[in-house]
């Protein structure tokens, strides 16, 4: 549920009096914040809340000054309108940035330089790559891949899950992520979200040759028989374009220890932190998606000191 208009403008005046006391780079961000109602006093909670406690871990190695702060908003409607609102409200602008998910529905952006969610990732991203020069122009992050998530099971990640101190369980065996994207390709046509949006997700994802998009079916057969017989730089291309379009979460959320004591919000809290940490250790010049946020952040800021 998103904010009310009271709620926007109570959050709106606890982020300016947070950055007054932080005077360093504020980043909005998704994540449930209803639980803490409005209270001034538990907005100091607010970076270990999920969306946040991630982008936190993310901050580079490299990353010089003081570290930003990550404030959730509520769903990305509300990181959106927040965004806005303080714009209005005459915050700093130099300081503020905010980051949200893709997904399949395009989000309305006014008074920004392009009109919606959809329109700003085609502007800083082609063929699945990060623009970087063109990100520097933007305050507001999209991210690349369909939602957070999705940058939880990216292939590079296979070597940090198999070394992990709990081995990480996929249905009762041992994630492995070649299986899970075929298996995640095989549920193409059911869907729903990718059915109600499909012309939309076609669009992102044209530049792969070896799909058909003439209807889901045949993109989810395309995609299989492409991927079985692709070299290591096309597999990686048609995973980029499938965690583009497809639902993640759930894939996600099914990641269990194969130790049952470990309490599964607490060991997918701390998975998704070594995940941050991974992020943490590329370079600026890196081709992931979530480094170069930071590379842009970085960027903006030392210009403007």
């Amino acid at each position: 549920m998103s904010l009310s208009l009271t709620e926007l403008e109570s959050h709106c005046q606890t982020i300016i009096d947070l950055s007054q006391r932080k005077h360093g780079l504020i980043v909005l961000c998704e994540g449930n914040i209803h639980e803490i109602k409005g209270r001034i006093e538990q907005y100091r909670r607010l970076e270990i809340l999920p969306d946040a406690n991630f982008y936190k871990a993310c901050v580079p190695s490299w990353w010089i000054g003081k570290r930003p702060t990550f404030i959730p908003c509520g769903d990305r409607k509300d990181v959106i309108d927040t965004f806005f609102k303080l714009r209005k409200l005459h915050f700093n602008q130099e300081k503020l940035f905010a980051i949200v998910d893709l997904d399949l529905q395009p989000y309305s952006l006014t008074d920004y330089v392009v009109a919606d969610t959809e329109a700003l990732f085609s502007t800083c991203y082609s063929n699945g790559k990060l623009q970087k020069t063109t990100l520097q122009q933007h305050k507001l992050f999209i991210t690349g891949l369909i939602y957070k998530e999705a940058y939880f099971l990216v292939p590079d990640l296979q070597s940090l899950f198999d070394g992990y101190p709990t081995p990480v369980m996929f249905r009762e065996q041992p994630l492995n992520l070649q299986a899970l994207y075929r298996r995640m390709a095989s549920a193409l046509a059911t869907d729903n979200n990718l059915n109600a949006n499909f012309q939309r997700a076609c669009a992102r994802i044209c530049y792969i040759e070896n799909l058909n998009t003439t209807d889901i079916s045949l993109l989810q057969e395309s995609w299989l028989q492409a991927f079985d017989g692709a070299g290591s730089i096309e597999q990686d291309q048609l995973i980029q374009a499938l965690l583009c379009i497809h639902q993640v979460k759930n894939y996600w959320q099914a990641l269990e220890p194969k130790d049952s004591a470990i309490p599964l919000p607490r060991f997918q809290e701390q998975l998704a932190l070594a995940i941050g940490s991974f992020y943490a250790q590329q370079p600026p010049d890196s081709n992931h998606h979530l480094p170069g946020f930071f590379a842009a952040m970085s960027a903006q800021n030392n210009n403007n000191l």
